[in-house]
């Protein structure tokens, strides 16, 4: 099998997209059935010797000031269309020289492409809830998509929620589950990583932890009022933690951070280095991810694997990835979360058996697993492409 992959997403610093893309194709670079696998960039195309090398680029600290011009350049008018047209073009280019491949889009938006095709849809949110995002990405996403789904060979889900979404839109292109995965990394770490960790991030001895993006489909604000209202004793047993770079309409959010901040009882980290995170999760007596919309919700995943118990949402994907294995709430009830949490925090027993359960739930969302399937739907799309 030959693979052609749009590596848009490999930006520094990546969150959510950026981790699926990176974590399936360093499988995809180690499986001796992938014959070929190259990079469609809006520099052209990126050969399999450099993939592996961009991959670990992406890893490298950011300077403040790279950040800064990013972040400016992409609010310039126009710019994101341009942009597009940028890959587009290159994509055009590209697909004249790859015939024979497959193309792996893993973030929503097909380029043009001249072979069989297939989409990753992470979630609908920007349908059901386009308040949680920028005006630009909701034109653009309900714009660009419909022609997604009539193009694609196959489409992949990122659960099964996502694909169910798909369908009551009526999308007709067969939709594969290929959810994101969990490195081993955060199954077996150290207590000298966990020491190291919890030295390098000066981290309480105990803490409640928050990783998300500060943005508004986060429900952040919900969950620190929900934080605010526990006992006294509590929040000072169990500070919050927060994980999780600057996101869209991030203000409010950081001034209740702040608030709480100057009471010494909550800690914000801003974006931590990915090499920290499977400890940052592991010396967390609990882990919060009680968001409004998910796909999947990795961190989820994530914290189970490290051996921490969860607190999520009871809607969307969310309880899907928990399996039973994590306490769920209300999202849009403060008291629910508050509720929640105070259980937990104050039920040691409860959070060592979904330690433990939850551990051992979270293998079944390992890298290798995630890439055999996404192999799979590729070599469908190849079988069944008609020109």
């Amino acid at each position: 099998m030959r693979i052609a992959v749009n590596t848009y997403s490999l930006q520094p610093q990546p969150t959510g997209i950026g981790r699926y893309t990176s974590g399936l194709l360093r499988e995809l670079l180690e499986r001796s059935d992938i014959d070929d696998i190259c990079g469609l960039s809006a520099g052209g195309l990126i050969p399999r010797a450099q993939l592996l090398s961009l991959l670990d680029t992406i890893e490298q600290p950011v300077k403040p000031q790279q950040r800064s011009w990013r972040s400016r350049l992409a609010k310039l008018p126009g710019a994101h269309r341009a942009w597009q047209m940028v890959k587009d073009h290159q994509a055009r280019r590209a697909s004249g020289s790859l015939e024979g491949y497959c193309y792996w889009e893993p973030s929503f938006v097909l380029m043009p492409f001249n072979g069989p095709s297939v989409a990753t849809i992470h979630d609908l949110s920007h349908v059901h809830h386009p308040e949680f995002h920028p005006a630009y990405r909701v034109k653009a996403l309900n714009q660009q998509l419909p022609h997604t789904y009539a193009k694609a060979t196959r489409l992949n889900a990122v659960s099964a929620f996502t694909r169910e979404m798909l369908q009551q839109q009526g999308v007709s292109a067969p939709v594969d589950i290929v959810s994101p995965g969990v490195d081993d990394s955060f199954f077996s770490v150290t207590e000298a990583q966990r020491q190291n960790c919890r030295q390098q991030l000066n981290l309480p001895e105990q803490y409640l932890l928050s990783v998300a993006t500060l943005e508004p489909r986060k429900n952040l604000e919900r969950v620190i009022a929900a934080f605010t209202a526990l006992p006294e004793a509590l929040r000072q047993q169990f500070p919050l933690v927060l994980a999780g770079a600057r996101g869209w309409h991030s203000e409010t959010i950081e001034a209740a951070i702040n608030r709480l901040t100057e009471k010494a009882q909550a800690f914000r980290l801003g974006y931590v280095d990915q090499a920290h995170i499977p400890a940052l999760y592991a010396n967390a007596s609990l882990s919060i991810y009680v968001s409004h919309y998910e796909g999947f919700g990795m961190p989820i995943a994530e914290s189970m694997a490290a051996g921490t118990a969860v607190l999520t949402a009871d809607r969307t994907s969310m309880p899907e990835v928990a399996g039973g294995h994590a306490l769920l709430a209300n999202p849009e009830s403060v008291e629910s979360i508050r509720q929640q949490l105070e259980r937990l925090l104050s039920d040691p027993v409860l959070r060592d058996r979904l330690s433990h359960t939850g551990h051992t739930h979270a293998n079944r969302f390992r890298w290798q697993h995630s890439a055999q399937h996404l192999v799979d739907s590729l070599t469908l799309a190849q079988q069944e492409y008609r020109p």
